[in-house]
């Protein structure tokens, strides 16, 4: 597992260590927050945090679903990265906050 490093995986890296690296690229590309993604893919949040940091081992069905919410083919999330190619960013810190329901607001 390489998830600390900024190099990214080379040919002889782990398959999760691949998935970990592109999932939060294309994650990111296209403008999903882990919470999103996991929404669009009917995938446990902390299940998608634990794929980027290359803890879990997906199943090919997962990387589907992955896939198509961040409309790539499933095959990118296994490729391996140009040598150069720079981490990809974070998306900005902390969970949007829960809307408000009707019945829960402030009685005055």
């Amino acid at each position: 597992m390489q998830q600390s490093s900024e190099k990214p995986p080379g040919i002889s890296a782990p398959a999760t260590d691949l998935i970990a690296w592109n999932l939060r690229k294309w994650r990111t590309a296209a403008g999903l927050s882990q919470d999103g993604l996991s929404t669009k893919a009917d995938v446990d949040r902390t299940y998608v945090s634990r794929l980027e940091r290359g803890i879990e081992n997906p199943s090919v069905l997962v990387l589907e679903k992955l896939a198509a919410a961040c409309a790539i083919h499933v095959s990118q999330l296994l490729t391996v990265p140009e040598a150069n190619e720079k981490r990809p960013r974070a998306m900005a810190a902390g969970r949007k906050p829960k809307a408000v329901k009707a019945s829960e607001g402030h009685s005055s």
